[in-house]
């Protein structure tokens, strides 16, 4: 709907005095308008001309957003403001005000037609901003102090090669390619600039969408090194491990470094590598004096991060953060030979069943499956509750994210016993290619035991109390990240 009637149809809206309009068809007579205002009901108006008139600001036009021609010109404005929402302009006349700046106009994606002509803008350089419309075809920029330097056309026309008229005149072909050589390497740097931009422009774009795709799963803040402080920072049970005499100076003998929180958080982060290689073996044990710390006369709260990495093949990184508290006895002593057989019971809390709920938008059901080299069968039971969810989300295909989220609301003490038969071996084999990093974050109630064959035992006991986080990510062949996240709370 076009304003040709806009001196009937605004006239006892507009909060400045009008003259009277004896023909409606005529809105270019129209004068004294100082402000724009009271046009929020016409929202489908898609032509507006208000020129000769005394406004002074951009502004009331903001639910105009079918607009697509807009006359400004020979009013008082001195800046260019008030159009972020008009998306669908292509033509805008600005002509005879006072602007000295071009700015504001991101928005106009779909601009074609732009008249800046007799303003107040000195720079020639601005120019440089109009590079974003690249449906731009037309441009009015004369008049303006700048083009009083002799090659102003040639620097416009270099910088918008696209546009096909400058000021009022078509511009030639040859004298866009004398135009675009003249200014070359000015333009290379610029361009490549603009390309960096776009870059950075489009992975702020997908870490936002990943950031909006973990929220809806669920696992946001899981990505990031925000993790374990989000965990840690709130608890202050966990300034008393500087208070246990002789820990720091017993970790500081270790060959594996100790984590700069201990002493300004306390936070005891244990770094370990495992490199394995054909017939390499590795001993990994905690010291005894360090055990009766932990676990003999002193009862405090420990904050236990433990990073696990294990080289196979290819660079594989293994993250195991644990968060502990109350007493945490650990007994550590791992054995690495060729083909290790591994008895594996975990034991939670009480002897209750694992109450769980699955929802996934609808009943969708999951399959299993893992495949150990032996053919070894694994059982597992699960029983649902209410109060309890799980969102799983699998995307296949070249990165292949999985999430999954539990969140349990109620009282639920967990239960899990994987129990593989006596002198069942299980031999795990993972094939590589790529960095394969794996995180593993526990932050809830857990005793777990694991025993190793031949008599290598691996005693891993853990209490820990209230909450668990397990955020597990596995790299496979095509960088194939795995997000698995439970957080209980009582």
């Amino acid at each position: 709907m076009a304003v040709g009637a806009l001196g009937v149809l605004i006239y006892p809206l507009l909060q400045e005095s009008l003259f009277t309009c004896k023909r409606a068809d005529r809105p270019h007579i129209i004068k004294d308008i100082l402000k724009i205002g009271n046009l929020w009901c016409f929202t489908n108006l898609t032509k507006l001309q208000l020129d000769n008139n005394i406004i002074e600001k951009i502004e009331g036009l903001e639910l105009l957003v079918h607009l697509v021609w807009l006359d400004l010109s020979f009013n008082n404005i001195e800046e260019i403001s008030g159009l972020d929402t008009l998306t669908k302009l292509q033509d805008l006349t600005l002509y005879n005000n006072r602007i000295s700046k071009i700015e504001n106009m991101d928005n106009l994606t779909e601009l074609e037609v732009l008249s800046l002509g007799n303003n107040e803008i000195n720079d020639l350089e601005m120019i440089k901003y109009l590079r974003r419309f690249r449906k731009l075809k037309m441009i009015n920029l004369i008049g303006n102090p700048f083009c009083e330097e002799e090659d102003y056309k040639s620097f416009i026309v270099a910088y918008l090669p696209w546009i096909d008229y400058l000021d009022y005149a078509m511009v030639k072909e040859e004298f866009r390619q004398r135009a675009i050589e003249s200014y070359q390497i000015s333009l290379d740097d610029l361009t490549e600039k603009e390309k960096k931009k776009e870059i950075l422009k489009q992975k702020e774009h997908e870490m936002h969408e990943n950031y909006l795709q973990h929220k809806e799963a669920y696992v946001e803040g899981l990505n990031d090194d925000t993790l374990f402080k989000n965990m840690y920072e709130d608890d202050v049970e966990g300034k008393k491990l500087n208070e246990m005499p002789g820990v720091i100076l017993e970790l500081a003998g270790y060959p594996f470094p100790i984590c700069s929180y201990l002493t300004y958080n306390s936070y005891l982060s244990i770094y370990l590598s495992i490199y394995l290689s054909i017939y390499l073996s590795i001993y990994l044990s905690i010291k005894d004096s360090v055990i009766k710390y932990l676990y003999g006369k002193y009862s405090y709260s420990i904050y236990l991060s433990i990073y696990l990495s294990i080289y196979l093949s290819q660079l594989v990184p293994i993250y195991l953060c644990i968060y502990l508290s109350q007493l945490v006895p650990i007994y550590l002593s791992i054995y690495l030979s060729q083909l290790v057989p591994i008895h594996l019971s975990i034991y939670l809390s009480q002897l209750v069943p694992i109450y769980l709920s699955i929802y996934l938008s609808q009943l969708v059901p999951i399959y299993l499956s893992i495949y150990l080299s032996q053919l070894v069968p694994i059982y597992l039971s699960i029983s649902i509750s209410s109060y309890l969810s799980i969102y799983l989300s699998i995307y296949l295909s070249q990165l292949v994210p999985i999430y999954l989220s539990i969140y349990l609301s109620q009282l639920v003490p967990i239960y899990l016993s994987i129990y593989l038969s006596i002198y069942l071996s299980i031999y795990l084999s993972i094939y590589l290619s790529q960095l394969v990093p794996i995180y593993l974050s526990i932050y809830l109630s857990i005793y777990l035991s694991i025993y190793l064959s031949q008599l290598v035992p691996i005693y891993l006991s853990i209490y820990l109390s209230i909450y668990i986080s397990i955020y597990l990510s596995i790299y496979l062949s095509q960088l194939v990240p795995i997000y698995l996240s439970i957080y209980l709370s009582i």
